[in-house]
C-alpha cells in the first residue's frame, strides 16, 4: 500500500464554503478545519476510539457553514462511537459538498491532495475524505478497515492532481518494481478524462511489469495530451508545475512520458537502459519565472534558459 503524507501547503489555502465569503485575515480558513480537525476525527474513528473527536468536532462548530456547524455540534455531543460516525457521516456529508461546489466555480481550494472514498456497508452515508491513497474505513473500524472504494477526487483540478499520483507510477517502473503502483493508478482510474481512467484501470490490474509498462504508456499518452492541452490555453490553464517530456525510441508503440526532473529516468527501461531516450520539451512552470524561454512556433515548449525548440529548432524567445 501506498500512503501520501498530508501536504503542508494545503495549509495555506482556503475553501470558499457557500453563505461565506473569502477568508480573510481574521477569519478561520476553511482547508485548515478539515486539515486539522476532521481528518483526525476520520483516523480515530478508523482505529475504533474518540480519542480527540470532541474537541476536533468543536473546532468544526465554530465554522460560518451553518450546515457544518450543526453537523459538527452532534459529532461533538456523541457518547458512544456509534453515535459517532453516524455524526461523522453528516460533516462528510457537507464537506465534500462545498468542495465539489468550489471546484465547480474554479476557486483554488487547495483540496486537491484530498480524496473520496465510499463504503456501501456504511449507511445511510458512507463517503468520507482521506489524504492518503490507500484506504482506512472510519465507519467500519477494525471490523472492515479496507471496506469501499475510491469515487472521486475533492476539488482536484486536472491534470494537477493526476501528476502526483503519475510521478509515483514513473518512479516505480523505473525501478523495476510495482510497489505503490495499483494505489495511485486507482487514484487516476477516478480521472474525468476517460483515456486516463480506463488506461489507468487496465494499469491497476496489471499482473506483471511487462504488462505495467504497456498500460503505463497508455496512461502517459492521454495524460501528455491533457498537459500540452492546457498549456495552449490562454485563460481557465490549470498552474502545473514544470514538467519534462521524454521520449524513448525503444519503447513501442508509445515511448513518451513525463518527469518532475530533467535528469532522465526511463520508466520502460528500467536498470535494463535507464537512460535511454531524449528530452522533447518542458512544460508548465510556477508563474514565478521558473520557465522564461518559450518556441514562437509551439507555445508548449519553454525553457529556463536561451536555446533551441527540440521540436522545430527555432530559437528560442525570452517570454515577455
Amino acid at each position: 500500500m501506498h500512503f501520501r503524507p498530508l501536504i503542508p501547503a494545503m495549509l495555506a489555502v482556503a475553501v470558499v464554503f457557500s453563505g461565506a465569503s473569502p477568508a480573510a485575515a481574521d477569519e478561520s480558513p476553511a482547508l485548515p478545519l478539515v486539515v486539522e480537525h476532521y481528518l483526525p476525527v476520520r483516523e480515530a474513528l478508523a482505529a475504533d476510539n474518540l480519542d480527540g473527536v470532541a474537541e476536533h468536532a468543536r473546532a468544526l462548530s465554530e465554522s460560518k457553514d451553518r450546515a457544518l456547524a450543526a453537523a459538527a455540534g452532534k459529532l461533538g455531543d456523541a457518547q458512544d462511537i456509534g453515535a459517532a460516525r453516524k455524526a461523522f457521516g453528516e460533516v462528510s456529508r457537507v464537506l465534500i459538498k462545498q468542495l465539489k461546489a468550489s471546484s465547480k466555480k474554479k476557486v483554488g481550494s487547495g483540496a486537491d491532495a484530498l480524496l473520496v472514498f465510499e463504503c456501501p456497508m456504511a449507511k445511510p452515508y458512507g463517503k468520507w475524505l482521506q489524504a492518503e491513497n490507500a484506504i482506512s474505513n472510519p465507519y467500519m473500524g477494525a471490523k472492515m478497515p479496507r471496506c469501499g472504494k475510491l469515487v472521486d477526487m475533492a476539488g482536484g483540478r486536472e491534470p494537477a492532481r493526476l501528476l502526483r499520483e503519475y510521478f509515483t507510477l514513473r518512479t516505480a517502473l523505473a525501478g523495476d518494481t510495482l510497489e505503490g503502483v495499483r494505489a495511485a493508478a486507482g487514484v487516476l482510474a477516478v480521472s474525468k478524462d476517460k483515456a486516463i481512467a480506463s488506461a489507468a484501470r487496465e494499469l491497476a490490474s496489471a499482473k506483471g511489469i511487462a504488462a505495467a509498462r504497456k498500460a503505463f504508456g497508455g496512461v502517459s499518452a492521454a495524460l501528455i495530451k491533457q498537459v500540452e492541452a492546457n498549456a495552449k490555453k490562454k485563460k481557465g490553464a490549470v498552474q502545473l508545475p514544470t514538467v519534462y517530456l521524454f521520449k524513448c525510441p525503444m519503447a513501442k508503440p508509445y515511448g513518451k512520458w513525463l518527469q518532475e526532473t530533467d535528469g532522465i529516468s526511463n520508466p520502460y527501461m528500467g536498470a535494463r537502459m535507464p537512460r535511454c531516450g531524449k528530452l522533447l520539451s518542458t512544460l508548465g512552470g510556477s508563474s514565478d519565472g521558473a520557465a522564461t524561454y518559450g518556441c514562437p512556433m509551439h507555445p508548449d515548449v519553454a525553457a529556463k534558459a536561451p536555446g533551441k525548440c527540440p521540436k522545430c529548432g527555432m530559437a528560442l524567445r525570452k517570454k515577455e
